[in-house]
Protein backbone atom coordinates (compact mmCIF):
# COMPACT_ATOMS: atom_id res chain seq x y z
CA UNK A 1 0.00 0.00 0.00
CA UNK A 2 2.79 2.31 1.04
CA UNK A 3 5.04 1.21 -1.74
CA UNK A 4 2.60 0.50 -5.13
CA UNK A 5 4.11 -1.05 -7.95
CA UNK A 6 3.94 1.31 -10.87
CA UNK A 7 1.99 0.22 -13.86
CA UNK A 8 3.82 -2.20 -16.51
CA UNK A 9 6.32 -3.38 -14.29
CA UNK A 10 5.68 -6.71 -12.70
CA UNK A 11 7.74 -5.75 -9.50
CA UNK A 12 9.66 -2.82 -8.10
CA UNK A 13 12.43 -2.01 -5.43
CA UNK A 14 15.42 0.06 -5.32
CA UNK A 15 17.36 -1.33 -8.25
CA UNK A 16 14.52 -0.63 -10.98
CA UNK A 17 14.20 3.27 -9.64
CA UNK A 18 17.89 3.56 -9.99
CA UNK A 19 17.45 2.33 -13.51
CA UNK A 20 14.05 4.52 -14.32
CA UNK A 21 15.84 6.94 -13.16
CA UNK A 22 19.03 6.76 -15.78
CA UNK A 23 17.00 5.67 -18.30
CA UNK A 24 14.84 9.13 -17.75
CA UNK A 25 17.93 11.33 -17.90
CA UNK A 26 19.43 9.79 -20.82
CA UNK A 27 16.09 10.42 -22.88
CA UNK A 28 16.48 14.07 -21.39
CA UNK A 29 19.83 14.10 -22.97
CA UNK A 30 18.84 13.01 -26.49
CA UNK A 31 16.19 15.05 -26.27
CA UNK A 32 18.20 18.00 -25.37
CA UNK A 33 20.73 16.72 -28.59
CA UNK A 34 17.11 16.63 -30.59
CA UNK A 35 16.89 20.31 -30.13
CA UNK A 36 20.23 21.86 -31.02
CA UNK A 37 21.30 19.59 -34.12
CA UNK A 38 19.83 22.21 -36.84
CA UNK A 39 22.29 23.64 -39.04
CA UNK A 40 23.15 26.77 -38.81
CA UNK A 41 25.00 29.17 -41.25
CA UNK A 42 28.74 29.57 -40.67
CA UNK A 43 29.18 32.79 -42.43
CA UNK A 44 31.78 31.46 -45.03
CA UNK A 45 29.41 29.71 -46.84
CA UNK A 46 29.37 26.46 -45.30
CA UNK A 47 26.83 24.72 -42.83
CA UNK A 48 27.30 23.82 -39.28
CA UNK A 49 25.50 22.55 -36.45
CA UNK A 50 25.37 23.18 -32.83
CA UNK A 51 26.66 19.67 -32.09
CA UNK A 52 29.75 18.30 -31.93
CA UNK A 53 30.90 15.36 -34.04
CA UNK A 54 30.33 12.65 -31.50
CA UNK A 55 26.89 14.54 -30.24
CA UNK A 56 25.70 14.27 -33.99
CA UNK A 57 26.19 10.91 -34.17
CA UNK A 58 24.41 10.01 -31.15
CA UNK A 59 21.51 12.39 -32.42
CA UNK A 60 21.44 10.59 -35.49
CA UNK A 61 21.51 7.45 -33.44
CA UNK A 62 18.26 7.94 -31.33
CA UNK A 63 16.02 9.52 -34.19
CA UNK A 64 16.86 6.74 -36.43
CA UNK A 65 15.65 4.10 -33.48
CA UNK A 66 12.37 6.48 -33.37
CA UNK A 67 11.79 6.68 -36.73
CA UNK A 68 9.13 4.33 -36.36
CA UNK A 69 7.77 4.60 -39.67
CA UNK A 70 10.85 4.28 -41.73
CA UNK A 71 11.39 1.25 -39.56
CA UNK A 72 7.69 -0.17 -40.54
CA UNK A 73 8.91 0.73 -44.00
CA UNK A 74 11.79 -1.52 -43.46
CA UNK A 75 10.54 -4.39 -42.53
CA UNK A 76 12.77 -7.23 -41.89
CA UNK A 77 15.07 -5.83 -44.38
CA UNK A 78 17.84 -4.36 -41.98
CA UNK A 79 17.68 -8.03 -40.77
CA UNK A 80 18.91 -9.99 -43.96
CA UNK A 81 22.58 -10.46 -43.64
CA UNK A 82 21.88 -12.27 -40.35
CA UNK A 83 18.90 -13.98 -41.77
CA UNK A 84 20.90 -14.94 -44.64
CA UNK A 85 23.66 -16.31 -42.06
CA UNK A 86 21.56 -18.59 -40.33
CA UNK A 87 20.46 -20.21 -43.52
CA UNK A 88 23.46 -21.04 -44.77
CA UNK A 89 24.60 -22.01 -40.94
CA UNK A 90 21.44 -24.50 -41.11
CA UNK A 91 22.36 -25.55 -44.78
CA UNK A 92 26.11 -26.50 -44.13
CA UNK A 93 24.85 -28.39 -41.19
CA UNK A 94 22.09 -30.52 -43.15
CA UNK A 95 24.82 -30.77 -45.94
CA UNK A 96 27.17 -32.55 -43.06
CA UNK A 97 24.91 -34.46 -41.04
CA UNK A 98 25.19 -32.44 -38.24
CA UNK A 99 27.92 -34.76 -37.02
CA UNK A 100 30.94 -32.31 -37.13
CA UNK A 101 31.70 -31.03 -33.51
CA UNK A 102 35.06 -30.11 -33.78
CA UNK A 103 35.64 -26.25 -32.89
CA UNK A 104 36.47 -25.50 -36.78
CA UNK A 105 33.29 -26.42 -38.16
CA UNK A 106 31.10 -23.28 -39.95
CA UNK A 107 28.93 -23.49 -37.25
CA UNK A 108 31.38 -22.49 -34.59
CA UNK A 109 32.35 -19.94 -37.05
CA UNK A 110 28.67 -18.90 -37.39
CA UNK A 111 28.59 -18.07 -33.90
CA UNK A 112 31.24 -15.88 -33.91
CA UNK A 113 30.32 -14.05 -36.82
CA UNK A 114 26.66 -13.44 -34.90
CA UNK A 115 29.09 -11.93 -31.62
CA UNK A 116 31.48 -9.85 -34.03
CA UNK A 117 29.09 -8.69 -36.87
CA UNK A 118 25.87 -8.65 -34.89
CA UNK A 119 26.22 -8.39 -31.18
CA UNK A 120 24.64 -11.64 -30.60
CA UNK A 121 25.81 -14.19 -28.27
CA UNK A 122 24.64 -17.36 -28.99
CA UNK A 123 24.99 -20.67 -26.57
CA UNK A 124 26.91 -18.39 -23.91
CA UNK A 125 27.84 -14.87 -23.15
CA UNK A 126 30.95 -13.30 -23.15
CA UNK A 127 32.99 -9.56 -22.60
CA UNK A 128 35.36 -7.80 -20.69
CA UNK A 129 35.26 -7.19 -17.25
CA UNK A 130 37.64 -7.15 -13.84
CA UNK A 131 38.96 -9.81 -12.49
CA UNK A 132 37.28 -10.79 -9.41
CA UNK A 133 40.39 -11.31 -7.22
CA UNK A 134 42.25 -7.94 -8.78
CA UNK A 135 40.86 -5.25 -10.37
CA UNK A 136 43.46 -3.67 -11.50
CA UNK A 137 43.49 -5.61 -14.66
CA UNK A 138 40.52 -7.04 -16.38
CA UNK A 139 39.47 -10.69 -17.76
CA UNK A 140 37.61 -11.90 -21.08
CA UNK A 141 34.77 -13.57 -19.01
CA UNK A 142 32.45 -16.16 -19.90
CA UNK A 143 29.28 -16.77 -18.86
CA UNK A 144 26.40 -19.21 -19.01
CA UNK A 145 23.46 -17.98 -21.65
CA UNK A 146 21.13 -19.04 -24.75
CA UNK A 147 18.30 -18.39 -23.08
CA UNK A 148 14.92 -16.96 -23.95
CA UNK A 149 13.13 -17.09 -20.93
CA UNK A 150 14.50 -15.54 -17.35
CA UNK A 151 16.50 -18.33 -16.52
CA UNK A 152 16.69 -22.53 -15.88
CA UNK A 153 13.70 -22.41 -13.29
CA UNK A 154 11.46 -21.16 -16.16
CA UNK A 155 12.39 -24.33 -18.17
CA UNK A 156 11.69 -27.14 -15.18
CA UNK A 157 9.49 -25.79 -12.86
CA UNK A 158 5.74 -26.96 -12.72
CA UNK A 159 4.32 -23.73 -11.67
CA UNK A 160 6.10 -22.01 -14.90
CA UNK A 161 4.06 -24.63 -17.61
CA UNK A 162 2.13 -21.48 -18.52
CA UNK A 163 5.14 -19.13 -19.16
CA UNK A 164 6.48 -22.04 -20.65
CA UNK A 165 3.50 -22.43 -23.21
CA UNK A 166 3.60 -18.33 -23.57
CA UNK A 167 6.84 -18.40 -24.98
CA UNK A 168 6.83 -20.94 -27.07
CA UNK A 169 3.49 -19.33 -28.46
CA UNK A 170 5.19 -15.70 -29.09
CA UNK A 171 8.45 -17.69 -30.57
CA UNK A 172 6.66 -19.32 -33.27
CA UNK A 173 4.35 -15.91 -34.12
CA UNK A 174 7.94 -14.28 -34.48
CA UNK A 175 8.94 -16.26 -37.13
CA UNK A 176 5.56 -16.85 -38.97
CA UNK A 177 5.89 -12.73 -38.97
CA UNK A 178 9.58 -13.01 -40.92
CA UNK A 179 7.71 -14.49 -43.34
CA UNK A 180 4.24 -12.84 -43.39
CA UNK A 181 4.06 -9.27 -41.76
CA UNK A 182 0.20 -9.06 -41.29
CA UNK A 183 0.11 -12.71 -39.42
CA UNK A 184 -1.39 -13.30 -36.50
CA UNK A 185 -1.65 -16.90 -35.73
CA UNK A 186 1.63 -19.01 -36.20
CA UNK A 187 1.87 -21.75 -38.98
CA UNK A 188 2.49 -25.37 -38.10
CA UNK A 189 6.15 -25.29 -39.58
CA UNK A 190 6.63 -22.53 -37.15
CA UNK A 191 5.01 -23.69 -34.38
CA UNK A 192 7.24 -27.20 -35.27
CA UNK A 193 10.38 -25.05 -35.68
CA UNK A 194 9.77 -22.77 -31.89
CA UNK A 195 9.41 -26.28 -30.47
CA UNK A 196 13.04 -27.54 -31.51
CA UNK A 197 13.78 -23.76 -30.43
CA UNK A 198 12.24 -24.37 -27.13
CA UNK A 199 13.78 -28.26 -26.57
CA UNK A 200 17.81 -27.02 -27.70
CA UNK A 201 17.14 -24.09 -24.71
CA UNK A 202 15.67 -26.78 -22.21
CA UNK A 203 19.29 -28.68 -22.93
CA UNK A 204 21.09 -25.71 -22.26
CA UNK A 205 19.03 -24.96 -18.96
CA UNK A 206 19.94 -28.32 -17.45
CA UNK A 207 23.32 -27.08 -17.68
CA UNK A 208 22.84 -23.92 -16.05
CA UNK A 209 23.83 -22.92 -12.60
CA UNK A 210 20.60 -21.80 -10.71
CA UNK A 211 20.06 -18.36 -9.43
CA UNK A 212 21.10 -19.20 -5.96
CA UNK A 213 24.36 -20.86 -7.01
CA UNK A 214 25.18 -18.66 -9.39
CA UNK A 215 25.74 -16.09 -6.61
CA UNK A 216 28.75 -18.20 -5.27
CA UNK A 217 31.78 -16.24 -6.39
CA UNK A 218 33.73 -19.18 -5.68
CA UNK A 219 31.78 -21.33 -8.05
CA UNK A 220 31.74 -18.35 -10.45
CA UNK A 221 35.76 -17.87 -10.80
CA UNK A 222 37.29 -20.32 -13.05
CA UNK A 223 40.14 -18.93 -14.17
CA UNK A 224 42.12 -21.13 -17.37
CA UNK A 225 44.37 -20.59 -19.92
CA UNK A 226 43.22 -19.89 -23.92
CA UNK A 227 44.64 -23.18 -24.74
CA UNK A 228 42.39 -24.96 -21.21
CA UNK A 229 39.65 -23.22 -22.51
CA UNK A 230 39.72 -24.67 -25.61
CA UNK A 231 40.40 -28.43 -24.64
Amino acid sequence: QNNPIPTGYPSWNSFLMLHVQSQERLQAMLKDLESRKQTVDAGDGKETTTLTEDEAKVARFYAAAMDEEAIEEAGIAPLQPLLDLCAATAADAAANGNNDTTSTTPLATSIGQLLSQFGMAAFFAIGASPDNTNSDHSLCQVYQGGLGLPDRDYYFDDDKEDKRAAYKKHVALMLTLLEDAQATVPTEANVAAAESIYQLEAQLAEAHMTKTENRDPNATYNPMTISELTE
